[in-house]
């Protein structure tokens, strides 16, 4: 039930440090499982390529338990005359992009995530 999940929004990596635990220990829950999900991936990734204020990161709880991580930044788009900010997930053109990570099977913390 989506109702007993908590969705926080982090936007600064320092935030994000604590949850270095709880990250590696879902990415070992995930079926996902490359090196590009990792928490110390993640953690050079923002720092080398995220812009300050940028960054994104939807933290999906169940009471205590981290059920999902959507690493994600905000990015300038140009639309007509406008200039938006948009999420977009974490990745550039030169490095994959880090999709929601959750257990096997928790389709409802990763459609918290995405909705979020």
């Amino acid at each position: 039930m989506v109702d007993s999940l908590h969705i926080e929004t982090l936007i600064d990596w320092r935030e994000a440090a604590a949850l270095e635990k709880e990250w590696n220990d879902l990415w070992a829950r995930s079926p996902v499982r490359t090196p590009f999900h990792t928490f110390e991936w993640m953690s050079s990734w923002y720092q080398a390529f995220c812009e300050p204020g940028a960054m994104r990161l939807i933290v999906v709880r169940d009471g205590e338990r981290l059920r999902a991580l959507l690493p994600g930044m905000l990015m300038k788009r140009r639309l007509g005359g406008l200039s938006l900010n948009s999420f977009c997930y974490a990745g550039t053109d030169r490095t994959p992009q880090c999709g929601v990570l959750a257990g096997a099977g928790d389709s409802e913390a990763i459609r918290a995530a995405l909705r979020a």
